[in-house]
């Protein structure tokens, strides 16, 4: 199965994530998230992972495309997250094989008229929690992660666990 994830309109489905984003911390929410996925993907295995992003990849940057891990990440530069996802759906030789993570209905129907299948964000985003609350744990470290940064998100990743055990 290949996976087209709105990749905003998702980090917005997991808290931590969203108090970054409103914290203009778009660097860090969009690695989180991307951390989330990539550990979301080993167990999913033989999925692919396309994630679409809004805007650049950073401030000045030309990349349109990049890796992360296994998973594909696009940048939509001056243009949308939505219309590279559309066009992605659009030009795909088999839509039918695609599954498109999004709460934007205008993809949604866009997705219909092409036979590709729908999630949204929030069904997905707990799918996601679902699977992974057993390991709790992120050992993963790409090769562009610092260990600082590693760090960083053992901590949110193991705060948030002692949050849910207090409730």
């Amino acid at each position: 199965m290949q996976l087209l994830i709105d990749g905003f309109n998702l980090i917005y489905k997991f808290p931590d994530l969203e108090a970054m984003m409103y914290d203009d911390r778009l660097n860090d929410a969009r690695k989180g998230l991307l951390l989330i996925l990539l550990e979301y993907s080993k167990k999913k295995k033989g999925d692919k992972f396309s994630i679409f992003f809004d805007g650049k990849k950073e401030k000045g940057s030309v990349v349109r495309e990049d890796m992360f891990g296994e998973m594909k990440l696009y940048y939509s530069g001056d243009l949308t997250a939505d219309y590279e996802i559309k066009r992605y759906v659009t030009f795909s030789p088999n839509p039918g094989n695609l599954f498109v993570v999004t709460s934007d209905k205008d993809i949604i129907g866009h997705c219909k008229k092409f036979k590709a299948k729908t999630i949204t964000s929030e069904e997905f985003s707990k799918s996601i929690i679902q699977e992974l609350e057993p390991s709790q744990t992120i050992e993963v470290k790409p090769e562009h992660q610092t260990a600082e940064e590693l760090e960083f998100w053992k901590k949110v990743f193991q705060e948030k666990k002692n949050a849910k055990s207090q409730n």
